[in-house]
């Protein structure tokens, strides 16, 4: 399992992940110790998604950026397609790890979940347009 997987499965299990220097600290319930093991045993992996600086202001022009030309790609590719013919799992899932990225305030992982939601809005307009 990818480090973003593990971080996304660890915010719903209410675990809390951060880094302090080169330590990866997590908290949150008992039942998630299981989890918290496994993202210890990924720290290589996670460090570097929770150890970036956030500034909320960057994040949050990424984040307008890309629905903006999300909502371009289906203007472009997919016009007369309801946006809401894209309630999928997959679709469901792509929004899910933005979120996640964001709820963590990791700018490396919001810009990677960023990206993959395009390629992924691009794919399915297109799907949809055949």
């Amino acid at each position: 399992m990818d480090a973003m997987s593990l971080l996304e499965q660890a915010r719903q299990a209410g675990l809390t992940v951060t880094a302090d220097g080169d330590r990866l600290v997590v908290h949150g319930p008992k039942e998630a110790a299981a989890l918290a093991e496994e993202l210890l045993d990924h720290k290589d992996e996670v460090m570097p998604l929770v150890a970036e600086a956030w500034n909320e202001r960057i994040a949050a022009a990424w984040l307008a950026s890309t629905l903006h030309r999300v909502g371009k790609l289906h203007d472009e590719l997919a016009p007369d397609i309801p946006v809401d013919a894209l309630d999928t799992p997959e679709w469901n899932r792509a929004e899910a790890i933005v979120h996640a990225a964001y709820s963590l305030k990791s700018r490396v992982a919001l810009r990677d979940a960023l990206d993959e939601y395009e390629r992924f809005a691009r794919a399915a307009f297109e799907g949809l347009a055949t």
